[in-house]
């Protein structure tokens, strides 16, 4: 191991730190946290297991918001692949003013 490669890793240790600080300690805490009945602001807390789990897929709510977000997932996914086959044949037709389609398609937006 060279001198070039130590630099390396002593100078990726400050990021890997702070990613671990701010990223990874917090999600294992919040997995943590969801295994218990703790409010956020009490002192105390109970382990209760999957109890937390088990309410949240009887819970109406969720499962409609559940629902929601695939229907929503499947539509969009639908729609944005049918508008870009219907946007790339209609660049590459045989049509009037194609360059200009294309070239306003394919500017970049205004800042």
């Amino acid at each position: 191991m060279s001198k070039h490669n130590t630099a390396y890793y002593f100078m990726t240790i400050p990021a890997v730190l702070l990613f671990f600080l701010f990223h990874t300690f917090p999600a294992i805490q919040g997995i943590f946290y969801s295994f218990t009945n703790w409010n956020g602001f009490a002192q105390s807390f109970e382990f209760v297991g999957l109890k937390n789990y088990i309410n949240l897929f009887k819970d109406e709510n969720v499962l409609n918001s559940y629902l929601f977000t695939f229907k929503y997932a499947i539509l969009t996914t639908i729609l944005v692949n049918a508008l870009s086959l219907l946007i790339a044949v209609g660049l590459n037709e045989k049509i009037k003013f194609k360059n200009l389609f294309k070239a306003v398609y394919f500017l970049p937006p205004a800042a």
